[in-house]
């Protein structure tokens, strides 16, 4: 379906028939407007200027001129229909395809271009290895002068434990990367600044224990996150840091009036429990705590300490495990947070992008799927809404009705 519209003329034509529409409100300065809907894409010429005509893609402003176009042309109730759910319809291709801002660029959204970027990362799979690096110094991050032009990072990192476990998240961090850039981060530090971030507070956070309280989940920055172990009180084994498979375990009981309880199991896997207090002797201030066992992963998520028997709070408390176990006296023996960032590398320099404004970005195959599952994300409640305004036009039982029913609100930005 193809409409014109002739403002001086107050004509509106939707493919051939014309109805005069009287007041339109369009600038003065348009001679005419041209609408495709089956390419999603219109055309502007001007009587200020060159005759040559603009292309444009949000057809929303001149939507209500088309309804009005239903009510002076003798239309069935079906027939009303067929032209307002091609106005919803015009209306969703127009957003869905309108240039993308994402990462400092505008990339083209349209098919053909998506379809050239999906086709880029299929070629390029398997191309660039990734690589990894264990962050534990509260330093800036220094980007290798290996990593792929514009590859992203994926971050995963643990907060600080204290007498809790400090919590684990997982997250791709839109930010591009460039070799020699510095990454500002902060590694967790029992006490005084439990939580790990990553570039900035806002972008990646695995949230620190703090007190008796462990790091938690919903207070985590990520896509992903897992609470640290609880501790039980006084006695009890300190609390084990979280990991990606699952949060970590609260700190044991004492077995008996002598022995501290064991510690919470550590959360990766293989990850081993939190070791043992001593055992209290009067008069003794010996006896061998030990501290929480740590994981085996990547990013070793440490259980937590053994606790102090209840009778002596803090005496022959353990080490908390490396990194953010809880410690059986807290701040004094919690272990600190870590960081670990995953990046591409590669001979090629990376994918070879073109942007809207034909910028050539090189990304990594993570970079570059992200440019295409977010521009994919747009889509999602966009063609949910249009879904619904089809719904609501069909209930619709007058042909006024329908020429009346505003489509052009609610709609996702």
């Amino acid at each position: 379906m193809k409409f014109l519209i002739v403002p001086a003329s107050n004509l509106v034509c939707i493919d051939n028939q014309s109805v005069a529409v009287f007041g339109a409100t369009i600038p003065s300065n348009v001679r005419m407007v041209c609408w495709s809907t089956d390419s999603c894409a219109g055309e502007i010429e001007y009587n200020d200027r060159s005759k040559v005509r603009v292309p444009f893609i949000d057809m929303v402003a001149y939507a209500g001129v088309m309804s009005a176009w239903i009510m002076g042309v003798g239309l069935t109730l079906d027939g009303a229909k067929y032209i307002k759910y091609a106005i919803i319809d015009s209306i969703y291709h127009s957003k869905r395809t309108m240039p993308f801002s994402y990462i400092g660029y505008f990339w083209d959204a349209r098919d053909p271009s998506m379809t050239q970027l999906s086709a880029a990362l299929a070629a390029a799979a398997g191309l660039l290895d990734p690589v990894s690096v264990l962050l534990t110094a509260n330093t800036p991050w220094i980007v290798p002068g290996n990593v792929t032009n514009g590859s992203f990072a994926t971050v995963e990192g643990i907060g600080a434990g204290n007498l809790g476990g400090g919590a684990w998240a997982r997250k791709l961090v839109p930010i591009s990367l460039g070799p020699g850039n510095s990454i500002p981060i902060q590694i967790g530090t029992p006490g005084a600044a439990p939580d790990t971030w990553f570039y900035s507070a806002s972008m990646f956070l695995a949230k620190g224990a703090a007190g008796t309280s462990a790091g938690l989940a919903s207070q985590c920055i990520g896509d992903v996150a897992n609470s640290g172990g609880a501790w039980g009180g006084t006695g009890y084994g300190a609390g084990g840091a979280g990991g990606p498979h699952g949060p970590g375990l609260a700190g044991a009981p004492p077995t008996d009036g002598n022995h501290a309880g064991a510690g919470g199991a550590a959360d990766y896997g293989a990850g081993g429990a939190g070791g043992a207090g001593g055992v209290f002797v009067s008069g003794v201030t010996n006896v061998g705590p030990t501290p929480g066992g740590d994981g085996t992963g990547p990013l070793p998520c440490g259980g937590g300490a053994g606790g102090n028997p209840a009778s002596q709070p803090g005496f022959n408390s353990g080490l908390g495990g490396a990194y953010g176990g809880g410690g059986a006296r807290g701040g004094v023996d919690g272990r600190p947070g870590a960081l670990l960032v995953r990046y591409q590398i590669g001979p090629s320099g990376g994918i070879a992008c073109t942007t809207l404004d034909q910028q050539l970005v090189y990304l990594g195959p993570q970079g570059l799927a992200a440019v295409i599952n977010a521009i994919f994300g747009r889509r999602t409640p966009l063609a949910a809404r249009c879904a619904q305004l089809r719904s609501e036009v069909a209930a619709l039982t007058t042909i006024a009705a329908v020429a009346n029913y505003d489509v052009t609100t609610g709609w996702p930005s």
